[in-house]
């Protein structure tokens, strides 16, 4: 723990410097001092575990089932990078027989070379090939290549231990010149498992089948998928000698591991499955499968971050989809989660919902849910630390950063505590006291025909926020006025502006909101005036386009404006047309959070006032394009 803190004080202190040059010279003294190690411990027993998915549950069952005969130690980490398996080198004891490492391929081809190098594992396993780091590896076959290194560095007296289930593990037996032992479903695998039973609220629970020989497994893990895991564990102890009634026992005394599948109990009868240390593509599978036999009242998925994969829009929907089928309700977190918004079969279809921020997420939830429902977490920790969802029903939780990329789950994090601002370069919440805001003029009784397109233009009020980067929306829908030659007027909490346009009625709207707050201004608007998200254009600033660049975008996520998140999440859709107006200025060095709110130059004003004119074009054509009004009888509902 001293350590730990100096290392830390010295990281503060160096700033950049420590990663480029101390962080590097530590690692490579680490790695000359593990190999030297390595070399005078021969005598252990090494054994490396690689793969796509679950390697961290595989090494600790492994490791589970080698203590019944060897003494030995698990590390209290996950760590796979190179400078871990070094660290993990260096961790043994003097007196310990074996060693289980965990090894990972996160930086596409080449990986593996450096760790296993200093590892020389005698076992080594592989548990199965999936997209983890396709962006760094380009296909699942060079995955599947840089991870069979684990095997091909085994020496004539090692054994490799296989997933039969896997083709592309399977086939890495080919040519070695070392033992191997298969396990998995296939009926050929040297160790098989058969009658598998796992349905919440039971435990895991199979029939090792083993040179003709059958033994009843019971674990206390939750989840079919966690069957090869154990079966990796049992075939690696039956490779040192250990019998499969040993192994047995050793994995049913191995409790579920946090954040992989971790129930626990709250105290007001909510009952939450925790998987969120990972959730790349192929974990998703076993989580749908999981929820679909569990026995719950009311069965709940949140859905967080999905790693390393292109497409994530898409996928959410496919996932959403999927995951409506076996539960009541779906809650998807995180920049790209109205994505999931798609899969809705109706707009009031209130089983999908996302949410762009943890902190939405846990305020629906923190009503929502009700004694006896089994709620599925599925993120990815350094990515969303989505666990503050439940953390916050028990304890004080005022951290709601979105992305911090510490590795520790929140529980363990002495700053859960400490009241958090939004991460750099996000945009910030406008901080006001509403009390201070121009006040409404009373809303008149009578609900005036819908017109066909509704342009909404996002910004602050005030007149001290109007020409900066932030209300570019407004400016644009003043130039669209006085082209169409017509009049604000100040309608409940908005000013409001109505015109024909190409034989069509148009709406232009500035709601009297801060901007993180348009979501319920415009919402209240939508079901006062009676029109849909379909209907609407947002026209608003985006920070990662060049100064007066205009983009068109006719659905899709927010990102990362947070006055469109806002609005997103108020109506739990995504259907609404957008017009962006670039405002990143060249050479900005400013925060985010000051860029959008530092007024333009005169110079920079002019290339604004030009990308209105384009504005108004664009937005010809989305009139030009769209078809008319909803039919009557579909009015728009707030979600509940």
């Amino acid at each position: 723990m001293l350590l730990r803190s100096l290392v830390r004080t010295v990281r503060r202190f160096l700033g950049p410097l420590y990663w480029r040059a101390v962080r590097p010279c530590f690692e490579w003294l680490s790695a000359r001092a593990a190999a030297l190690y390595r070399l005078r411990r021969g005598e252990v027993v090494w054994v490396g575990v690689t793969g796509s998915a679950a390697k961290s549950t595989t090494k600790d069952l492994i490791s589970a089932v080698l203590s019944t005969r060897l003494k030995g130690s698990v590390t209290g980490w996950t760590g796979n990078y190179p400078h871990d398996v070094a660290r993990n080198i260096l961790g043994i004891s003097r007196n310990d027989g074996f060693r289980v490492v965990e090894v990972g391929a996160n930086s596409g081809p080449g990986s593996l070379d450096a760790p296993l190098a200093l590892l020389r594992p005698r076992i080594g396993v592989v548990t199965t090939i999936g997209t983890d780091h396709y962006r760094a590896f380009g296909s699942i076959d060079a995955i599947a290549a840089e991870k069979a290194k684990m095997v091909r560095v085994l020496p004539a007296d090692g054994i490799a231990v296989l997933n039969a289930d896997d083709p592309r593990v399977l086939a890495m037996r080919e040519n070695l010149a070392c033992r191997v032992l298969t396990f998995g479903f296939d009926p050929g695998a040297d160790v098989r498992a058969e009658s598998v039973t796992a349905a919440w609220p039971d435990r895991l629970a199979f029939t090792l089948v083993h040179a003709g020989r059958s033994v009843a497994v019971q674990t206390q893990l939750c989840g079919a998928h966690w069957v090869s895991a154990a079966l990796a564990a049992v075939t690696v102890g039956i490779a040192v000698g250990i019998s499969v009634e040993d192994a047995a026992r050793a994995i049913g005394q191995v409790p579920p591991f946090q954040g992989r599948m971790y129930p626990i109990t709250l105290p007001d009868g909510v009952i939450v499955i925790r998987d969120d240390w990972k959730a790349s593509l192929s974990s998703i599978p076993p989580v749908i499968e999981f929820l679909r036999h569990a026995r719950a009242p009311r069965k709940i998925l949140v859905m967080g971050t999905i790693s390393d994969h292109f497409g994530e829009d898409k996928i959410n929907a496919t996932t959403a989809r999927e995951a409506r089928e076996v539960a009541d309700l779906v809650c998807f977190v995180g920049a790209r989660a109205f994505g999931a918004l798609r899969a809705k079969t109706h707009p009031n279809d209130d089983s999908i919902r996302g949410f762009g921020t943890v902190k939405a997420a846990t305020d629906f939830l923190r009503a929502a849910l009700r004694p006896g429902d089994l709620v599925l977490l599925k993120g990815s920790n350094t990515a969303d630390h989505l666990y503050r969802v439940i953390l916050a029903r028990t304890r004080s939780v005022a951290c709601w950063q979105e992305a911090c990329g510490r590795m520790a789950f929140c529980d363990q994090c002495a700053l859960v505590e400490v009241a958090s601002e939004p991460a750099s370069g996000e945009v910030p919440l406008i901080a006001a006291d509403v009390s201070t805001a121009t006040p409404a003029p009373p809303v008149a009784a009578s609900v005036r025909e819908p017109a066909t397109h509704i342009f909404v233009g996002l910004g602050n009020p005030g007149e001290e926020y109007q020409s900066t980067p932030h209300n570019v929306g407004h400016a644009a829908l003043d130039r669209l006025a006085t082209t169409l030659g017509a009049r604000w007027e100040p309608d409940g909490d908005a000013d409001v502006a109505r015109a024909e346009w190409q034989g069509t009625s148009v709406c232009l709207l500035k709601p009297k909101a801060w901007m993180n707050h348009s979501g319920p201004a415009l919402r209240e608007l939508a079901e006062r005036l009676g029109f849909e998200p379909p209907q609407c254009v947002l026209v608003y600033d985006d920070l990662d386009l060049p100064l007066g660049t205009v983009r068109v975008r006719m659905r899709g996520s927010d990102g990362g404006h947070r006055g469109v998140r806002s609005i997103l999440e108020a109506f739990q859709t995504d259907q609404f047309r957008r017009v962006k107006v670039g405002v990143a200025r060249p050479g900005a060095k400013r925060p985010a959070r000051d860029e959008v709110l530092t007024p333009f130059t005169p110079d920079e004003w002019a290339i604004v006032h030009s990308a209105c004119a384009e504005v108004i074009e664009r937005a010809g054509e989305l009139v030009k394009n769209r078809p008319g009004p909803p039919s009557a009888g579909s009015p728009i509902r707030a979600p509940r």
